[in-house]
């Protein structure tokens, strides 16, 4: 693989999959709240263990699709993934596209909706939490999400800055071309 598992994703997997395994533990419990915020926690996970999974398997594709030295793809796939609108295969452009325009947008409306359920249950019923240290955790997780979101909208930006750049200069091009 390009970008293969490193330590820092065996870590991001595993404590994912323990709080998966520990917010299952506690479901019933869970079901107290005045809103479920065990299924906006769960569902959270889920979409960051999927990104991180899209993120890799995008990655390895584009650099299949580039040919060069796999050291150097490994290095170049993996930092501009997400920045480059115009992988040449049909894997790594699909990734990009359902990361921008179907896992960002969703992601963005689950965490707001995650912020509203957990300021209702913090309000409504704050002992439905198996523990305080769970409400706790909760926020934390939420503010990760927002930092996550934040990260990734500035390098949607970037990106879309780097590509109106490079159609301004496949304009120049052309206008060069032409005369």
């Amino acid at each position: 693989m390009v970008q293969s598992l490193s330590y820092n994703d065996m870590v991001l997997l595993a404590s994912l999959l323990y709080s998966c395994i520990d917010l299952g533990s506690d479901w019933e419990v869970f079901n107290q709240c005045s809103r479920p915020i065990h299924q906006w926690l769960l569902v959270s996970y889920a979409c960051v263990i999927l990104f991180r999974g899209l993120h890799l398997l995008g990655a390895h594709a584009a650099a299949q699709t580039i040919g060069a030295s796999p050291v150097a793809n490994i290095q170049n796939a993996a930092g501009d993934f997400l920045l480059d609108l115009r992988h040449k295969g049909a894997m790594p452009r699909a990734v990009v596209t359902f990361t921008w325009l179907v896992g960002l947008p969703f992601f963005m409306l689950w965490t707001a909706l995650g912020t509203n359920w957990l300021w209702h249950v913090v309000k409504e019923t704050p002992e439905c939490m198996p523990a305080a240290t769970q409400l706790y955790f909760s926020g934390f997780w939420l503010l990760l999400c927002y930092v996550w979101l934040a990260i990734h909208i500035g390098v949607g930006v970037v990106a879309l800055v780097l590509e109106r750049r490079v159609r301004r200069a496949e304009g120049d091009l052309r206008a060069i071309e032409d005369d």
